[in-house]
């Protein structure tokens, strides 16, 4: 049985607004990931979406995308 691929590709040249966040969002992400991944190390407990909201409504990084962005991502 053979699997069928199907890829999408969009390519967006000197988008500055969109490369901007792109980039936001990629530190929101890896900013969650790093906080999940240390709470599992010290501490041995699981975070949920709930816990990365109390902890990144408060920051730049969340407050610098739009509301449903940030937590989509997270």
């Amino acid at each position: 049985m053979s699997t069928v691929t199907r890829v999408e590709t969009h390519i967006f040249k000197n988008n500055k607004d969109l490369d901007l966040l792109c980039f936001k969002s990629k530190n929101l992400y890896n900013s969650g990931l790093y906080l999940f991944r240390q709470s599992l190390i010290n501490e041995n407990k699981w975070l949920f979406y709930i816990d990365f909201v109390k902890y990144f409504q408060g920051t730049d990084v969340y407050k610098e995308l739009p509301a449903q962005v940030a937590q989509q991502i997270l």
